[in-house]
């Protein structure tokens, strides 16, 4: 870099201006746009679908649990009850914004940080989910254990294993509020681009 094309602030650092070509821009926005609406879409109909399944699922654990006089059923099955409840409000966050057709460079960029801010959403509810699985199993291994069956299996493993889907979920979460947030930056800088020109 030469003295010629930088400025210099006062800390001594170079600073460079650049005017990046808005048709490449744009056209690459567009093509990850496509993509992140195809992801969103099939999200959506794979959340929707697991859901109604969980729910089902959850519906016969506790038919089984009481029919059977099993109460840690019931406790195991209404956890997965609330987990297809949050997974069908992820599903439906997900589904919507399936609008790709945009014209300008920012509503690219407002539609970009829209997706990003319910793919936080859904991740957030993923990490409830966690959470209300974790605590299903651990109340359901108790009521097991103080009714003198304790299972033969510790709920350790099962915990682990959740902790890392639910970190993996809140790491997520956060990369799609941090791009939420560029998103926003940017169109906010593009209007205002546009309103001085």
């Amino acid at each position: 870099m030469s003295g010629n094309d930088a400025y210099w602030d006062d800390l001594g650092i170079a600073w460079r201006a650049t005017a990046p070509d808005i048709g490449l821009v744009t056209s690459k926005l567009q093509a990850r746009l496509g993509r992140q609406g195809a992801l969103a879409r099939t999200g959506a109909a794979i959340g929707g679908a697991g859901g109604v399944l969980a729910l089902g699922l959850a519906a016969w654990t506790v038919w089984l649990g009481v029919g059977g006089h099993a109460w840690n059923f019931v406790t195991r099955g209404v956890s997965v009850g609330v987990v297809g409840v949050l997974t069908l409000l992820a599903a439906r966050s997900l589904g919507g914004g399936g609008r790709t057709a945009v014209a300008s460079l920012r509503e690219m960029l407002e539609l970009s940080m829209l997706r990003a801010e319910r793919q936080a959403g859904a991740a957030g509810l993923g990490c409830l989910a966690v959470a209300a699985l974790a605590a299903g199993g651990l109340i359901g291994y108790a009521v097991r254990a103080r009714t003198g069956r304790p299972p033969a299996m510790s709920p350790v493993e099962a915990l682990l294993a959740l902790a890392v889907l639910g970190l993996v979920l809140l790491w997520i979460r956060q990369g799609q509020a941090r791009a939420a947030r560029t998103c926003r930056h940017l169109a906010e800088a593009l209007a205002l681009d546009e309103a001085q020109a």
